[in-house]
């Protein structure tokens, strides 16, 4: 794509940003999930960084380093590619959340998996998710679809458009613009 994604624009806004204001009103502290070192603009140090501390791939990186930094919180997270999501998905996850399940996400409706980045993980969660670790399985979707979760459908299925191309991300465009 030739930039981050954190860093595309809807609206004026960038991406990231976008993302930190939705997760504001549902929860106590929002972290930006970041790998060692990687440097954000200037308009991001207000926010609190997690960096990563778990040598993985992916997002289970982060995932795991804000695990290992609270380990008895649920976790809401919230991938930064996810242009269409509104404050009624995150509602409507939240209001589903089962906290004796290990986690709590929607099925996409690209494919019936599990979207392991926009979903709630509860403490319970964390064995298994080392033990992904330990043995290389570095996807959280995959981890999901042997795991406890709850799946929900999407009430809205572009809610969860990902964007990963250009392409993509110009279709997005097109479509918030309406």
């Amino acid at each position: 794509m030739g930039r981050p994604k954190w860093s595309l624009r809807y609206g004026g806004v960038s991406q990231l940003e976008r993302a930190l204001q939705l997760l504001r009103p549902f929860c106590d502290e929002v972290f930006i999930s970041c790998q060692q070192g990687q440097e954000l603009p200037a308009e991001f140090d207000p926010w609190p960084k997690i960096e990563d501390s778990v040598p993985a791939d992916g997002p289970l990186a982060g995932i795991l380093s804000a695990i290992r930094r609270e380990p008895s919180a649920a976790w809401l997270v919230l991938a930064c590619d996810l242009p269409g999501l509104e404050q009624a998905t995150l509602r409507a996850l939240i209001v589903a959340r089962n906290g004796r399940a290990m986690a709590t996400a929607f099925r996409s409706p690209a494919d019936g998996l599990p979207e392991p980045l926009c979903a709630i993980y509860e403490p319970s969660i964390a064995t298994a998710l080392e033990s992904g670790l330990r043995t290389g399985v570095f996807s959280p979707r995959k981890l999901f679809t042997e795991l406890e979760v709850i799946l929900l459908d999407p009430v809205q299925p572009g809610w969860l458009t990902n964007v990963n191309s250009s392409a993509e991300y110009e279709s997005a465009t097109r479509t918030l613009m309406r």
